[in-house]
């Protein structure tokens, strides 16, 4: 290839190899000529390859493609057979949101039932308390009208002890 560029460089500028070179700069500039036309060769070179590359791989992808329509076709058969455990996950998650909604709905209800319950014990308690309480007074009360019955009785007895 190297060899091909070269024959082209030296056949386009043959004017310029024949003809005698005086200075150094004349020299530098017939060098640059032939490098730059060099690039040029190799730069057509290298587009050819790369256009040969590119229609090879067209190629290669339209042999692809045309096997593609039935693996296409399985492919949106799998998608949808997706999409419905999907939508089903979906409505199980939305039931399960309603469910947990409720649950929370249930211990909140049982959180106040209990309290209600602790309070309602309180309120017992204190009623059997008050009612020991008014059952002590009670026994007090009797207790003392019995012993103002017994002294009203003594008093009476000696009372009649002392008139008879």
């Amino acid at each position: 290839m190297a060899a091909l560029v070269e024959q082209r460089t030296r056949t386009r500028f043959a004017q310029h190899w024949t003809l005698p070179v005086n200075s150094v700069r004349q020299r530098r500039q017939l060098e640059l000529e032939r490098v730059g036309s060099q690039a040029d060769v190799l730069q057509r070179i290298t587009a050819r390859q790369q256009l040969a590359a590119a229609a090879s791989c067209i190629s290669g992808a339209a042999r692809e493609l045309s096997g593609l329509g039935p693996l296409q076709q399985r492919c949106e058969e799998l998608v949808e057979q997706a999409r419905r455990p999907l939508a089903e996950a979906a409505e199980a998650q939305a039931e399960a949101a309603k469910l947990r909604v409720q649950v929370e709905v249930a211990a909140e209800a049982q959180a106040r039932a209990e309290k209600a319950a602790r309070e309602a014990r309180r309120e017992a308690e204190a009623a059997r308390e008050a009612e020991a309480r008014m059952r002590e007074q009670l026994r007090d009360a009797e207790a003392k009208e019995e012993e103002e019955a017994s002294k009203a009785l003594k008093a009476a007895e000696v009372q009649m002890l002392v008139v008879s």
